[in-house]
């Protein structure tokens, strides 16, 4: 047996509409007496102009042992393929989202890949028959979400965790890290703390900085607290953050004085040994996986877009010797058009492929097309 493809391409005003505004079906027509695929490409061209121009392509003959399994192969297909175009439809979103519009330029589905197709025979051995392909590639797609959905939560765990850390330093400053404190703190040249003396940081409304200015010195027994010790740490809006450099056995009674003014106290030495990540820490590691993320991503929408036109390619095999049987040639085509004009592609396609029967007039909607039509979407 021999068979031809041929694959339809709109391309005028693609430029300028939304490819959602397209519409796609791949379309089979039996090839009756002499007919070939260069004559159907010349009458499509001709019955179809300025609706659709037209790319041959060839269909490779599949192995298969009973009209069984061309039925299970078909149904599998027909279970997947829809989830296959939904996954793509995901990756693609999440790429748009990561790596920002211009890093996808193409839609879900492109259905350029159906121009000049062929069959990838070191992927996908023509010598076992088309049950054991439909399923290698249903697993690959499977494969390829489950491997994609794992690296998207671990990148949104992290993104997570820049998130809320990235809030300490800008919605709150009285739960900066400590050691972000520390660090500011470095910059005047005071040391932390020795034997006797230890620094504290106090969390300060923004109003009441002469407060404590005035006051700070007071907030435990005289002497134990050094003079002009106190730095301003980091301020906004709310609150503003001191140092303060006090003896180590005067650190409770300045806490219980503080805490009756309702100023908060930020001591090292209670907080250092809590785990924390440091914000340069969870950015390197986001941007690290957002990397990684990406590129997956853009391997993950060429495998998904592969997979989708080669499940569509045996679809189309399947249905068309469910169609007119094993003996019979066929042609098939990709229609690429406005839905504008979906209308009159039917009617013309009823009239090109049912006159060819002259026992009958073309049919009617309700009744059997004389050929195979199967959604492509993008």
């Amino acid at each position: 047996m021999a068979y031809a493809s041929i694959f339809l391409f709109n391309t005028s005003h693609l430029r300028f509409r939304r490819m959602n505004e397209d519409k796609a079906q791949l379309v089979s027509a039996p090839l009756v007496s002499e007919d070939t695929a260069e004559s159907h490409l010349q009458l499509l061209s001709t019955g179809l102009q300025r609706l659709c121009t037209v790319e041959p392509v060839g269909i490779p003959p599949f192995r298969f042992r009973n009209l069984d399994m061309l039925i299970e192969s078909n149904e599998m297909i027909a279970r997947r393929s829809l989830l296959v175009h939904r996954c793509l439809e995901r990756v693609q979103t999440t790429l748009e989202e990561v790596a920002g519009p211009a890093g996808v330029d193409q839609p879900c589905a492109d259905r350029s890949s159906f121009i000049r197709f062929q069959w990838n025979e070191v992927r996908y051995d023509m010598r076992d028959p088309i049950s054991i392909l439909v399923r290698k590639l249903i697993q690959e797609t499977e494969e390829i979400e489950e491997n994609y959905q794992y690296k998207l939560a671990e990148f949104m765990e992290w993104s997570r965790k820049l998130d809320i850390e990235q809030k300490k330093y800008t919605t709150n400053t009285a739960s900066l890290p400590m050691s972000h404190l520390l660090k500011a703190y470095a910059k005047h040249d005071v040391p932390i703390g020795t034997e006797f003396l230890t620094t504290l940081f106090v969390v300060v409304p923004a109003r009441s900085q002469a407060d404590w200015l005035s006051v700070y010195t007071t907030l435990a027994e005289p002497s134990c607290i050094v003079p002009n010790s106190s730095v301003l740490v980091f301020s906004d809006a709310t609150n503003a953050i001191f140092s303060v450099t006090i003896f180590r056995n005067a650190v409770q009674t300045f806490k219980k004085a503080c805490i009756k003014r309702k100023w908060s106290v930020r001591d090292p030495r209670s907080e250092e040994s809590l785990p924390e990540h440091s914000l340069d820490e969870i950015q390197n590691t986001t941007d690290r996986l957002r990397g990684k993320l990406v590129r997956l991503l853009y391997v993950s929408l060429s495998e998904l877009r592969v997979a989708y036109t080669h499940l569509k390619v045996a679809e189309c095999y399947i249905e068309s010797i469910l169609k007119y049987g094993l003996s019979t040639r066929f042609a098939a085509f990709l229609l690429r058009y406005r839905t504008k004009d979906e209308k009159s592609i039917r009617s013309k396609l009823d009239a090109l492929f049912g006159a060819r029967d002259a026992s009958s007039a073309p049919p009617s909607e309700e009744e059997e097309k004389p050929y195979v039509a199967i959604e492509v979407v993008s």
